[in-house]
């Protein structure tokens, strides 16, 4: 995504933060309820790696406009509060 956009979108740094900040707030939240999730759980990170590139799309699709750093900014706290709703909703998964 970020290479076939290099010419539509200038991307910010909260754009590249989608990489990384949601597994970040998901582990952290598996760390921090230690008996809520099991290994099983794992995949979960999986599932917020398919939806990444949902997410950026937006962002290429919104181009250069006007705002788009706004638009970045919203995108990573809607993907990492879509990390912290899909840690507390989904089921603990034993091994």
């Amino acid at each position: 995504m970020f290479y076939f956009g290099r010419k539509r979108v200038a991307w910010s740094i909260h754009d590249y933060l989608i990489a990384a900040a949601p597994y970040l707030v998901w582990i952290a939240l598996f760390f921090s309820f230690p008996g809520r999730k099991d290994i099983g759980n794992i995949s979960e990170p999986v599932l917020l790696g398919l939806i990444a590139p949902a997410v950026l799309l937006v962002r290429l699709l919104y181009g250069k406009r006007r705002g788009c750093a706004v638009l970045s900014i919203i995108n990573l706290i809607a993907y990492c509060c879509f990390a912290v709703v899909m840690f507390f909703t989904t089921e603990l998964i034993p091994e």
